[in-house]
């Protein structure tokens, strides 16, 4: 037996049987749904880390006044301008 079939033995989800017996067809198919599932959520991903950067830039453009009607300090303003697009 080849490496790849011989995981049934460690991982109890894995069937090599029903690997075996399934069309090539139907293999594609699902990994291909598995492929869209994960561009589709780092697509969403990015567009969260675009709009954080987007209000962190807008921040920045915001007057004392505008934070104090947000009820926020301007350090605390400053300390949320400053962080990487991809911390919340």
């Amino acid at each position: 037996m080849n490496g790849i079939l011989e995981r049934s033995a460690v991982d109890p989800c894995f069937d090599a049987a029903r690997l075996r017996t399934q069309p090539l067809g139907e293999l594609w198919r699902a990994w291909r749904q598995v492929g869209h599932a994960l561009l589709a959520r780092a697509w969403d991903e990015v567009q969260v880390w675009r709009g954080r950067a987007r209000t962190r830039r807008m921040m920045n453009l915001m007057t004392g006044h505008e934070f104090k009607d947000m009820g926020l300090t301007r350090q605390q303003a400053a300390f949320e301008m400053n962080k990487p697009f991809w911390r919340e």
